[in-house]
């Protein structure tokens, strides 16, 4: 875990859909995951599930882990500074984000407040 994950928040953010290949918007990149396949963002941005499926799990401070959410091909999830003021967050930094199958993931920056997302 780096120090720039320790106070970010992850949030879904709706979705998207997905067809063939996205096209990359600036500072994107796309990852492709095998079966079982750990990632970890690495600051604020967003995480466009583009194939297969993701699951998110927050680890628990009496140990295990608790399963939040598969993410599906076209789920949007943000990493970013602040709590929404409703809804649900997860610290990231407590977070396993774990590859259920063969997935491909596109990681971006945030967008501009007040930039519409495609």
């Amino acid at each position: 875990m780096s120090r720039a994950t320790e106070k970010l928040w992850l949030v879904p953010a709706g979705r998207r859909p997905v067809t063939g290949d996205p096209r990359l918007a600036p500072g994107a990149r796309m990852l492709r995951l095998a079966t079982a396949r750990l990632l970890q963002p690495d600051g604020p941005g967003e995480l466009l599930v583009h194939r297969g499926r993701l699951r998110i799990s927050e680890l628990r401070d009496e140990g295990g882990e608790i399963a939040r959410d598969v993410a599906q091909a076209g789920d949007v999830w943000r990493c970013q500074p602040d709590p929404p003021p409703a809804g649900p967050a997860y610290p990231l930094a407590r977070c396993v984000l774990m590859a259920l199958g063969e997935s491909r993931v596109v990681l971006s920056p945030l967008p501009d407040p007040g930039e519409d997302t495609p």
